[in-house]
């Protein structure tokens, strides 16, 4: 293991280290473009140059390995001017739109070109033009005139997806980043393309013109779409003149966990929010005379106990869900046991997305958390499923209570017709408005996993904690608190005031969740006891 000094301090770093990275561990950032530790090394930006003693030039520290003795020096004017030099080569051909352009404010090169000094171009001459607004693919737009050649895009192309569709072509300051005639930037991972753009060259539709990201904050949280539980950032508005209705999410980006995701999402993750804040259950509703009355949660509260109450156990359906966190099924589990015993409850539901993967990070399982659920001692099986579907069918369910399931896409409309019609009272837990809440004789608003704070339990065993990014749209509730009160109601109180409280009563109940902590899962999560899930 070599030891070197870099800006005076000594580092031991273990061979094969870069003097990059060797810095890094010692706090001292070197500004890079084209560097990313997930990707080859390029080299080709030439913005880590470093002077080195007994060294005749400036040497890449992205490509230099540490060795033993190696005395190294970042910031002398040296290397200082060297990295000014190559900024303003940059900017030579780069248009200076930053207020228009989507990058500003995450912007490296705006960032290090401020940060050298370099307020005004001494470039005088016509810029090269080249493409702009190019519909690279479903999601990208590409603007070449902005690419400043790093390479990242391609290499993650060519390295991780394998897909290949961005190259480079032409020569000098006619080099360009383009689609091949013919090609389309489409793969499950095409998103990440426009988080390793250093600059505004690589943008996603989605996101362009919607927000200036200094006004954005960001929430540590977990991707609620597959078995995978890919760490992400929520990322919403603060501005006070936010105008753009309801919105309040305005995009998912990965958040780096070496054990579950790496530094990428799948597409599929990346855009699948919307349900967030569109198309949302405002407030509890009963139905009478055929039409949804809006009640407040008292009144809710009360009809669903007379509904329970006054029903036979075992004539009761209760269909979980596994997008439902830790607490949710545990607190259900709990009041199913204590106030319904022999009710027929089930997390076995499949899932409305064909069961799919990709041997990367999308999995088949599109529940995220199936493990956990298991974990509860809960029945996941189709098998018990489609005995509650059955039951219903046969009309042997007085009352059927539905959390978080659209019924139609996951039986089909005819079967979803059959169990809604054949069972007695319809009780509905839903985030949003489908075809099986129209049909609800009692529709409960529940909180989406960007509203709360919870845990999951991905497919590789590890527990994941979400994290509250904006407040409950209209009256939803998270789910544990329903459960919480109608437990109350049935007279065995439970007096958990917060998910840590619910998550601390699990951890002495759950074998699988025994010695952990709320505050001990920290932002990356930690491995559950026993065969919860399985190896990355």
């Amino acid at each position: 293991m070599p030891t070197l000094t870099i800006e005076g301090r000594e580092v031991t770093v273990p061979e094969g280290t870069s003097v990059l990275e060797a810095a890094r561990r010692l706090g001292i950032e070197i500004p890079t473009f084209c560097h990313h530790p997930a990707l080859s090394v390029a080299g080709n930006c030439r913005m880590c140059l470093v002077e080195v003693e007994k060294q005749p030039r400036l040497q890449a520290s992205c490509a230099l390995p540490a060795a033993e003795g190696m005395v190294v020096r970042v910031s002398s004017e040296k290397a200082v001017a060297a990295r000014r030099a190559a900024i303003e080569f940059m900017l030579a051909n780069h248009p200076l739109d930053c207020p228009i352009c989507d990058k500003a404010g995450e912007c490296l090169l705006q960032d290090n070109a401020m940060e050298h000094g370099l307020l005004r171009s001494r470039f005088r001459l016509a810029k090269t033009r080249k493409p702009k607004a190019v519909d690279a693919g479903p999601h990208v737009i590409l603007d070449a005139e902005r690419c400043i050649m790093c390479g990242r895009c391609v290499r993650f192309l060519d390295e991780v997806t394998k897909t290949r569709e961005l190259g480079i072509f032409g020569r000098g300051n006619r080099e360009e980043i383009g689609v091949p005639p013919g090609e389309r930037l489409d793969n499950p991972y095409s998103g990440n393309v426009a988080d390793l753009c250093p600059v505004g060259a690589l943008t996603l539709k989605e996101f362009r013109f919607q927000s200036r990201v200094w006004f954005l904050a960001k929430t540590d949280s977990v991707c609620p779409s597959c078995a995978r539980g890919c760490n992400v950032s929520i990322e919403t508005n603060t501005s006070p003149i936010n105008k753009t209705g309801n919105r309040r999410v305005y995009r998912l980006t990965p958040r780096f966990n070496e054990r579950v995701n790496g530094h990428w999402m799948c597409d599929e993750g990346r855009f699948g929010f919307r349900f967030v804040d569109e198309n949302r259950v405002p407030s509890p509703a009963v139905r009478e005379g055929g039409t949804p009355v809006p009640v407040s949660w008292d009144e809710a509260f009360a009809a669903l106990k007379g509904m329970l109450g006054s029903a036979d156990p075992r004539r009761v359906a209760v269909m979980l869900s596994r997008g439902s966190t830790l607490e949710d099924l545990f607190l259900a589990r709990e009041f199913a046991s204590a106030c319904l015993k022999g009710a027929r409850v089930t997390a076995g539901a499949p899932s409305d997305r064909p069961p799919v993967g990709d041997g990367f990070l999308v999995e088949p399982d599109k529940w995220p958390n199936t493990a956990g659920a298991r974990a509860l001692g809960l029945d996941c099986s189709e098998e018990g499923w489609g005995k509650a579907v059955d039951a219903a069918k046969r009309g042997g369910v007085e009352v059927l209570v539905i959390v978080g399931h659209d019924l139609f896409p996951v039986l089909g409309s005819g079967e979803a017709e059959s169990v809604l019609r054949r069972a007695g009272r319809i009780v509905v837990l839903a985030r949003n408005v489908s075809a099986t809440t129209a049909r609800a004789d009692l529709l409960l608003p529940v909180a989406a996993f960007a509203e709360r704070d919870g845990t999951y339990v991905n497919g590789l065993g590890r527990v994941q904690r979400l994290r509250r990014a904006v407040p409950p749209l209209g009256s939803a509730l998270p789910e544990w608190l329903v459960w919480k009160e109608m437990t109350g109601r049935f007279g065995f109180p439970w007096l958990a005031r917060s998910e840590a409280e619910v998550f601390a009563a699990m951890a002495r109940e759950v074998p699988a969740l025994e010695g952990l902590t709320w505050d001990g899962i920290g932002s990356e999560g930690v491995p559950v006891r026993g065969p919860a899930g399985r190896k990355p």
